[in-house]
């Protein structure tokens, strides 16, 4: 549950309008969203793995998939017109529940 509200905050953050960045990055709304969907996937169907299976496979499983998470929104921080505070938040909450893991 806490995953499904952690992924409307975060795309509530990327529905803010902006349309040019980095050379890695790609700043438009669609894109941006696809890609943090898919990463949210990705966190989701490590934990349900782990959870269907408690092995330190699966719990590192769970890490990489938020410390790739973490990483996708911190590339987002080469977007200009993406409101900052938002983009901290969302990577301080990804971060805390990455170190709430218990596994």
């Amino acid at each position: 549950m806490k995953n499904i509200l952690y992924f409307f905050f975060a795309l509530c953050m990327v529905t803010v309008s902006f349309s040019s960045c980095g050379d890695d990055v790609v700043c438009e709304l669609a894109a941006a969203n696809t890609a943090i969907s898919e990463s949210t996937a990705d966190i989701n169907a490590a934990i349900t793995a782990f959870n269907q299976e408690n092995s330190e496979e699966n719990c590192d499983n769970i890490e990489d998939a938020y410390n790739d998470h973490i990483d996708l929104l911190r590339d987002f921080d080469a977007c200009p017109d993406l409101d900052m505070m938002l983009l901290d938040d969302a990577i301080q909450t990804a971060i805390d529940e990455l170190n709430a893991l218990n596994c």
